[in-house]
């Protein structure tokens, strides 16, 4: 039984845009697809971009969700790639080369084909459901001509995941998204299956209050598991973001200053660097965390096995992130962080910061001074960073939320 062709209900995970070269969305992406398999019992694909190089076109039952390279890179613009991926989707060639006014309708047009292939190859069908977890606005658009074209009866599920950042289709610019948001609500009337969600408490709210349409809070899964830690007399801090200033980078030396006058035990800042090339462009009076010993630079990327066992080894992440960036967004590593029970010190005003406070997952500051008095407070508290037993618990809870939620949403809108 080819079971993508002949199951059926099949749940196509569809993310032309996150899952491709960018940070560990496709960790985030399979995490996904294996969890709605376990629990719904489905045939679940991971549609992604061409721009991945490591998809497959594999049919046959694994334990990993097949992956199948859809989608062209609809956002060449805003997120360029090197020339060796345009080889990858030679249409990049067309959408970096064209006039401002014809990069929207190419991306818009580029989306529909891949969207109307992918229903053509599969025969999806109104058994079938699109889940799209990290919507992007090209994509809504191509939804919502397909909707057009096939009428509501005709149409598979739908369940769509805002996460505030591509929905709108350049920036600055938040009327667009108004229309196609209530073309899909006027569907519903005609037998259209939806589902909304948002990654963050905040956007929930501002989506649902803006619609009139019920939302429903989906943070990001993660696959990584619970890992105590062993007793020191060191403290680690992470601080990873590969040296993004709307992550915090160019506060490290500042909290790093703060911390070793509010604490006598040792410890150690690990900060993700920039990659080379933003040197260049940076004035001589920014603050750069390279001249204290307490600090030690990484690679702006690191691989999956360096990235968590660094989280492993820490005792606090910290994310300073960006507030007025970050305000309805959340955080894939702030998921992770989570469920591998590290104690996390995060920027209030966040998308993610309600849940940090919610599940116990550690606690909110503002300042450079707040981020450095809330590390001192919990190193000392710790008794010389002794086993914190709360954090299992606060883990656990937190990943119950995350599997239960995006579950639930989908479970809702099957058959």
């Amino acid at each position: 039984m080819n079971f993508l062709r002949d199951a059926r209900s099949r749940l196509f995970v569809c993310d032309p845009t996150c899952i491709n070269l960018y940070a560990h969305n496709l960790l985030s992406g399979k995490c996904l697809a294996r969890c709605l398999a376990e629990h719904l019992g489905l045939s679940v694909a991971l549609c992604v971009s061409r721009l991945l190089s490591a998809a497959r076109v594999d049919h046959s039952i694994d334990k990993e969700p097949p992956l199948l390279p859809f989608f062209h890179h609809y956002w060449a613009r805003e997120m360029p790639v090197s020339p060796e991926r345009e080889k990858l989707d030679p249409a990049l060639s067309s959408l970096t080369s064209c006039s401002h006014e014809d990069y929207l309708f190419l991306r818009q047009q580029l989306a529909l084909d891949d969207l109307q292939r992918l229903i053509d190859e599969f025969t999806v069908g109104p058994d079938d459901a699109l889940f799209y977890p990290n919507i992007d606005y090209v994509s809504l658009c191509a939804l919502c001509h397909l909707l057009l074209s096939r009428g509501a009866e005709a149409m598979p599920r739908l369940v769509i995941r805002f996460i505030g950042v591509f929905e709108y289709p350049s920036e600055g610019d938040f009327r667009s998204l108004q229309s196609l948001i209530c073309q899909l609500a006027h569907a519903m009337s005609d037998g259209l299956k939806v589902q909304f969600s948002a990654e963050s408490a905040p956007l929930v709210r501002q989506l649902e209050s803006q619609y009139g349409l019920s939302f429903s809070q989906t943070p990001t899964p993660s696959d990584v598991e619970y890992s105590p830690i062993c007793s020191a007399d060191h403290a680690v801090v992470f601080m990873p973001g590969s040296g993004r200033q709307d992550k915090g980078f160019f506060r490290a030396s500042s909290i790093c200053r703060a911390l070793s006058g509010l604490t006598s035990l040792p410890f150690t800042i690990y900060a993700q660097d920039m990659p080379t090339y933003r040197y260049e462009h940076l004035s001589p009076s920014s603050a750069l965390p390279l001249d204290l010993p307490e600090v030690v630079m990484l690679p702006s990327k690191l691989s999956e096995d360096h990235l968590f066992a660094l989280m492993k080894k820490a005792h606090i992440i910290m994310l300073p992130y960006d507030c007025s960036v970050y305000r309805l967004r959340s955080s894939a590593i702030m998921s992770d962080s989570a469920h591998l029970g590290r104690f996390i010190v995060g920027s209030a005003g966040c998308g993610f910061s309600e849940d940090i406070v919610r599940f116990e997952l550690g606690v909110l500051a503002r300042s450079d001074y707040d981020f450095a008095q809330a590390i001192a407070s919990y190193i000392e508290s710790t008794s010389v960073l002794g086993v914190d037993s709360s954090r299992g618990s606060s883990s656990r809870r937190y990943r119950d939320f995350c599997e239960q939620s995006i579950v639930k949403s989908i479970a809702s809108l099957l058959p």
